[in-house]
């Protein structure tokens, strides 16, 4: 009895994720900040500067309003886009690491 070897079925592929069920990075998008821009005070908003920013992540886009200088927008924007991509690779939120305030 022959076996024809195109017929034989493909083996089983076990995919199964790392000890500490951590996603994969190459699974999921990288946010990065495309623009920073002044804009008009929001409604409702007070004083100072406002900027728009928008994180981008293929075709996801968030935009946000932030108050304060250029460079401090900027930074709070990459704050965002990291905190993002930290979640992102691992599901978990970097508020989930700060001490909670006792009652």
């Amino acid at each position: 009895m022959s076996s024809d070897p195109l017929t034989k079925p493909a083996p089983a592929i076990n995919v199964t994720q790392a000890d500490d069920d951590t996603p994969s990075p190459l699974l999921r998008r990288h946010f990065e900040v495309a623009s920073v821009e002044k804009v008009d005070m929001p409604d409702g908003a007070q004083g100072g500067d406002w900027y728009r920013y928008v994180l981008t992540s293929g075709p996801a886009r968030i935009t946000g309003y932030h108050r304060g200088t250029p460079e401090e927008v900027a930074d709070y924007a990459e704050s965002c886009a990291a905190d993002f991509n930290l979640r992102n690779a691992t599901g978990k939120s970097t508020r989930a690491l700060a001490t909670k305030k006792s009652r």
